[in-house]
């Protein structure tokens, strides 16, 4: 919290910004080339965040942002003998995350990429046996290397496999299984909130901020499962205006 800064509001233009001074104060400064008069509001950017962080976080929704995005969960498939020690090994959130700004989406998961592959692949898990007969840390091995420290980076260490390609086609088969669930499960909560609405439960202001967080996000996944789509047309090969973040 700072102090005074704190009553600033937020804008997607700002006509202000703020910085530490020498002696650790705060001072609040007009942008550069800007002018305001007794009468205008002074305001400031709280970030380049997403609708649903800005909602979480501040109880609003900057109709004027042109960045939106979400976060979804991840799952190993109920099928994959090794998807508890994927999640057990894993040195980063199992998620999925997706930013759209000015209509290109981007998504980034590097449990994605973790997930698409298998022992015959050459994953491997070994839980190593200490020198005094204990059992040790759950460690990963690809294609016979130790990369334990490097779960999150499965996006390079298969760069330069014969199967890249293969193993590209298998992340975003997942990725778009994961867009349409999501999607059908807010499809089919429409009736739901709609009808919420219509009772006092919940005050009108937050209905409608619910409202436009909910048209974002399904706006979002349309446009990232029509890019996925068109990427496994494409044999795997990225589509010009989504790629990894």
């Amino acid at each position: 919290m700072i102090p005074c800064v704190d009553m600033v509001n937020h804008s997607s233009q700002p006509n202000s910004y703020y910085e530490r001074t020498a002696d650790s104060n705060i001072s609040l400064l007009l942008r550069p080339d800007v002018q305001v008069d007794s009468s205008s509001e002074v305001t400031i950017s709280y970030g380049s965040k997403t609708d649903a962080e800005i909602l979480f976080s501040y109880g609003f929704i900057d109709e004027e942002s042109t960045v939106h995005g979400l976060t979804l969960s991840l799952d190993p498939f109920p099928d994959d003998p090794l998807g508890k020690a994927k999640v057990a090994a894993f040195s980063k959130p199992t998620t999925l995350r997706f930013l759209e700004k000015e209509g290109a989406v981007q998504w980034d998961s590097p449990f994605l990429y973790f997930m698409c592959l298998n022992e015959e692949d050459g994953l491997e898990f070994k839980v190593l046996q200490q020198v005094d007969g204990s059992r040790g840390q759950l460690r990963v091995f690809w294609q016979g290397s130790d990369v334990t420290d490097a779960t999150h980076n499965f996006d390079s260490l298969t760069s330069d496999h014969p199967l890249k390609d293969v193993f590209r086609l298998r992340t975003i088969a997942m990725l778009q299984d994961r867009i349409q669930h999501q999607l059908e499960c807010l499809y089919e909560s429409e009736e739901a909130i709609q009808a919420l609405g219509s009772t006092a439960l919940v005050s009108q202001d937050r209905y409608k901020s619910a409202l436009q967080l909910r048209k974002s996000e399904i706006s979002t996944l349309e446009q990232a499962f029509k890019d996925t789509d068109n990427e496994v047309r494409n044999g795997g090969k990225e589509v010009t205006n989504s790629s990894n973040v």
